[in-house]
């Protein structure tokens, strides 16, 4: 997992404050890099803050055309970048063309994979404990960011997340985190009455 630290951005006055903001850690999944609605809908968000009242750490999976604007929203950015999935044969190697090999490398893949997602966990489990999150707020979907929404149980914060699409099915561990999560946002009724259905 690679980081990228950007320096923290202040609102006027903030020398000022009385009490301690509640802080927030904010987190937008996508890894492509396409901006979209979630990415917008996320500034907007951060951009009506009262940081008086909330302190933002702002967690992208890749730096984006909107980053000048996010860096004057959030207190503070961070690029944590997620590394690809383990791939130990690829198509049209010799490995799948021979099944007892094909099925051993495949076990193993799935073994790296399973360790790297757990490790991914734990490592974000630290990172909400050091810096003292209160509230993980994920942008994106009940299909997706699974590692932060286990790392939040893991360190003991409540998470919310997002839902921004009709989903046909859900993996055993979209199923498993759904129910532990403080609040499940639908961007409309119909998506709502998907998730529900």
């Amino acid at each position: 997992m690679t980081a990228h630290l950007f320096p923290m951005t202040q609102s006027p006055g903030s020398s000022a404050r009385t009490a301690s903001p509640a802080r927030i850690l904010y987190c937008e999944g996508n890894v492509d890099g396409s901006v979209g609605g979630s990415y917008y809908s996320l500034l907007f968000l951060l951009e009506g803050l009262d940081k008086f009242r909330f302190h933002s750490l702002l967690i992208l999976r890749r730096d984006t055309p909107l980053m000048p604007r996010f860096l004057r929203a959030a207190n503070e950015v961070r690029i944590i970048e997620r590394k690809p999935p383990v791939v130990l044969a690829r198509d049209g190697s010799w490995v799948r063309a021979v099944p007892p090999v094909r099925l051993l490398v495949g076990l193993v893949q799935k073994a790296a994979n399973v360790a790297r997602f757990y490790a991914s966990v734990v490592s974000l489990a630290r990172l909400i404990h050091r810096e003292r999150v209160q509230l993980v707020h994920l942008n994106n979907s009940v299909t997706s960011n699974h590692d932060w929404m286990m790392a939040s149980m893991l360190a003991g914060v409540p998470c919310l997340t997002h839902e921004r699409g009709l989903n046909d099915s859900y993996s055993s561990r979209a199923r498993w985190c759904a129910p532990r999560l403080a609040a499940i946002l639908c961007i409309s009724q119909a998506v709502f009455d998907k998730l529900v259905a």
